[in-house]
């Protein structure tokens, strides 16, 4: 090997180098920016991927049939469905198992002090919410100031019908001290 040519050549790189020092900067610039910007794409698209794998393994689908539907035409919506390859399990629940799942999940409905996201609406409270609405209370406002009353009039009479007019004239005590 020849040194005298390769010190030559290793000038002749460091002279280009200090020659044009910004297209240098500007180019090294532009590559490591390039790489960022792949670098992140990839990161985004196996994070992305990963998730809507997952979405995808969490997809149930529940299938109602008619309460008057016969025992062949279950067995043969059954089959229909485990014939398709992109379900992967397949099961019948009777109504009343049906329900009684909903109440283990919910609770029941019809039990007092239920903790029963859909439990019965009161009329009253939606007769106050309105009035409390017409007067110019927002709907939390209302809300909140109902559930106290409620709980004030339950807990002084739980057995008897409320009172309107003592609970909108308490409602809008309670609202006149937040304003």
């Amino acid at each position: 090997m020849d040194w005298g040519k390769v010190r030559f050549f290793l000038g002749e790189v460091l002279r280009n180098f200090t020659r044009n020092a910004s297209m240098q900067a500007t180019a090294i610039g532009t590559v490591a920016i390039t790489i960022i910007l792949l670098g992140s794409f990839l990161f985004v698209r196996a994070a992305l991927a990963g998730m809507g794998a997952h979405l995808l393994d969490q997809i149930e689908i529940s299938a109602y049939l008619s309460s008057d539907a016969t025992t062949a035409e279950v067995t043969s919506i059954r089959h229909l469905l485990a014939a398709d390859p992109r379900i992967e399990s397949v099961s019948f629940v009777p109504k009343k198992q049906g329900l009684l799942e909903l109440r283990d999940r919910i609770g029941s409905i019809d039990e007092p002090g239920g903790n029963s996201p859909i439990a019965a609406v009161a009329p009253w409270r939606d007769q106050l919410g309105h009035a409390l609405a017409g007067l110019g209370f927002t709907g939390k406002e209302a809300d909140d100031a109902i559930d106290i009353v409620a709980g004030e009039s339950v807990a002084a009479d739980p057995d008897a019908p409320p009172d309107l007019s003592a609970m909108l004239r308490r409602t809008i005590q309670l609202l006149g001290r937040t304003r």
